[in-house]
């Protein structure tokens, strides 16, 4: 659901011909919290605060807490509803969204040829194994460097976010080569898309 409201959200903030860049920031996060967690968790678990292990889930928890707060009082739903953007910021969002929905077409949902389409599921497969494969990473990495390579698990921790920093930098700049395709070749947009996202997570699951 985060991920479906996200694509939401960007879609109402976004120039239509930043949207690559957009999606890419905002799905970093993801890689930014795997950085910070594979590197604070082994420090926090061999720790004495608030009794070692346990310290993990009380300090993210909270830090989830006042992000949602801090969330509630910055973000809205569209540019219109912001306090805080500017009006240059506002108005250029504003005719961006207005040029593509004269040039967009009205389509009745058919719900049933949406549940029947084999891209729909293609794409739920997709995401499913590559969330099941970086999830499993992030578990099972630590047990093997842990068992086999015989490392702690501070030294652990800092080689998982490593391999979390190498995803974040190439979603980041993935997003951003993939937006200058988009606006500067013939290439195709949906070409392009596929390209970078299977292409992205196949590169870091093979390489890590």
């Amino acid at each position: 659901m985060v991920v479906a409201a996200t694509i939401g959200i960007i879609a109402k903030w976004s120039k239509l011909n930043e949207r690559s860049t957009f999606v890419s920031i905002s799905t970093s996060g993801y890689s930014i919290g795997a950085i910070v967690a594979s590197y604070a968790s082994p420090l926090l678990t061999t720790s004495k605060i608030l009794g070692g292990w346990p310290s993990t889930f009380y300090i993210f928890g909270i830090a989830g807490i006042i992000w949602c707060l801090c969330w509630c009082i910055v973000g809205s739903s569209d540019v219109t509803n912001n306090r805080w953007i500017s009006e240059f910021e506002k108005e250029s969002i504003q005719i961006s969204h207005l040029t593509e929905m004269q040039n967009a077409k009205v389509h009745t949902v058919l719900w049933k040829e949406l549940a029947m389409s084999a891209p729909v599921w293609s794409i739920c497969i997709y995401l499913i194994g590559a969330d099941l494969g970086i999830y499993l990473l992030s578990t099972d990495m630590p047990i093997f460097f842990e068992t086999i390579l015989k490392f702690d698990i501070t030294m652990s921790g800092v080689l998982l976010s490593i391999a979390q920093t190498a995803s974040f930098i190439t979603i980041i700049f993935g997003g951003v080569v993939a937006d200058k395709l988009i606006n500067n070749t013939e290439i195709s947009k949906i070409v392009i898309r596929k390209m970078f996202a299977c292409g992205g997570k196949y590169l870091i699951l093979n390489i890590f």
